[in-house]
């Protein structure tokens, strides 16, 4: 029978409390518990209750005492703490609004002495096993987060979620950050991010508060809201985190981006402005003006025949393209046709004002509507309508 383990143990317990009777104690308790398994006969019920009650109070108390010990091993009492914190979980120790509220008391940094009776205060009823939960919990928060350096890349990330499980008050802030940016080679991870920041920041986790303003400034893992973002970074600012200003500081950087590029923007279009001729049109990056340079949405045709101009280095006879045509057909060019350097004519936007049939952008001749005398170019047409023009295109 196994019972015997069990009541070796309290035995021992009633002989005193030295490490090595602690470490006995917790040998016979977990030889008990292991034999038992998980689902006891009714009648070894409250003795199996009791053994994991006295299994976490010794364990609790070695962890303890072990500290006392220099040097002491460390992770035999991280080990012991584990133990702990996973046998109150699994107890009836843990109430969740209890768990809440006290880790939004450790989250001010408040001492787990005055977190306990503050939940006194608040109406919770605090239990033995609560306090050991919590003493574990903040103990190990600090380990994981100390050991989550930057040196050791592959462990970082694990110790930061381990510290933040544990309720380490700048763990998840840290973490978060870190997911959000991809720091130190760890892969980004918008969503764990958020989820972070969000806990941590529910708690009024200040830190958090500022690892949040990030995420809804930047939309990361959520929808983006300076409004929020500038919101929770002064908060977390006013409270003295350095999350607050380096969230503030990230946003300060984005406005000064954003801003430099619609100055960028407004320069390229000042420029382009001033390089582009007055009366010319832009379309597809391309600039199309007539040869005889008349306005392309004038509305009163003006007649060239057997007139020459000179063309200027930088630009072309237009070839016949689609985007030639659609410039040619969506406004009037102060003619009714203009010809391309292929020597067809098509008619503007403005060849319906004088005949209705007539369609803007479809051939008004097929060929031989250029001429080209001295070096000089003119359109030459023997039809009864003669207002045409010859369009032009800027040389790229």
């Amino acid at each position: 029978m196994s019972e015997y383990l069990f009541y070796l143990a309290q035995i021992i317990l009633q002989k005193g409390q030295s490490l090595e009777l602690c470490r006995q104690v917790n040998l016979l308790l977990q030889e008990f518990l292991g034999r038992i398994g998980s689902s006891p006969c009714d009648a070894l019920l409250p003795i199996v209750v009791q053994a994991k009650h006295d299994l976490i109070k010794s364990q609790f108390k070695l962890a303890c005492d072990l500290q006392e010990v220099r040097p002491f091993d460390v992770e035999e009492v991280i080990a012991l703490f584990e133990s702990v914190v996973t046998g109150c979980t699994a107890s009836d120790a843990l109430h969740e609004p209890r768990l809440k509220e006290a880790r939004s008391y450790l989250a001010l940094g408040l001492p787990v002495s005055k977190v306990l009776i503050l939940l006194k205060d608040d109406g919770f009823e605090v239990s033995p096993e609560f306090g050991m939960y919590l003493e574990a919990s903040v103990f190990l928060a600090k380990y994981y987060y100390d050991k989550a350096s930057p040196h050791s890349l592959e462990a970082m990330s694990e110790n930061l979620a381990k510290a933040a499980q544990h309720g380490h008050n700048i763990a998840p802030a840290e973490l978060s950050m870190i997911l959000q940016e991809g720091r130190h080679g760890v892969p980004r991870d918008l969503q764990r991010a958020l989820s972070l920041a969000e806990a941590g920041a529910q708690l009024g986790c200040c830190h958090c508060q500022g690892a949040l303003a990030c995420c809804y400034y930047f939309g990361r893992g959520v929808e983006k809201s300076a409004d929020v973002a500038l919101k929770l970074a002064n908060e977390s600012r006013d409270k003295g985190s350095a999350y607050g200003f380096y969230a503030l500081q990230a946003i300060d950087r984005e406005l000064r981006a954003e801003a430099a590029e619609v100055e960028r923007k407004a320069e390229e279009a000042r420029k382009a402005a001033e390089a582009t001729p007055t009366r010319s049109i832009v379309h597809n990056g391309h600039v199309y003006k007539s040869l005889a340079d008349h306005d392309p949405h004038s509305t009163t045709a003006i007649d060239e025949y057997n007139t020459f101009y000179k063309l200027a280095p930088t630009w072309e006879l237009c070839p016949n393209t689609p985007d030639a045509l659609h410039v040619c057909k969506t406004y009037p060019w102060a003619a009714y046709a203009l010809v391309f350097a292929d020597g067809s004519a098509h008619w503007t936007a403005l060849a319906p004002s004088v005949e209705s049939s007539l369609k803007p952008g479809t051939q008004a001749r097929s060929s031989g509507c250029l001429r080209q005398e001295g070096g000089q170019y003119g359109r030459h047409v023997e039809l009864w309508l003669e207002l045409f023009d010859v369009l032009i295109r800027r040389k790229l």
